[in-house]
């Protein structure tokens, strides 16, 4: 038996990759990923915001992301974003 790691490849759909790319400089709500990731894609690739939800559920499960404990200032802050 060899001691080699076993490597776990992970296929990224786009809506997966474009919401890593838009959160890869900094942490962002849900409307500012929607936009970004529109962007980014050129018009490509357009997410719901159910659609969006379940990509970063399934980012956190696979430890890709996780959500921050830290909130924006209380004049730029929105009890509903996280």
């Amino acid at each position: 038996m060899s001691n080699k790691e076993t490597t776990q490849q992970v296929s990224l759909t786009p809506a997966m990759f474009y919401v890593l790319l838009s959160l890869a400089d900094g942490d962002k709500h849900g409307y500012a990923i929607l936009k970004e990731v529109s962007q980014n894609s050129e018009g490509n690739v357009r997410l719901s915001a159910g659609t969006l939800y379940g990509v970063i559920r399934k980012l956190q499960s696979e430890g890709y992301i996780t959500e921050t404990e830290t909130r924006p200032r209380a004049a730029l802050d929105d009890e509903r974003r996280r």
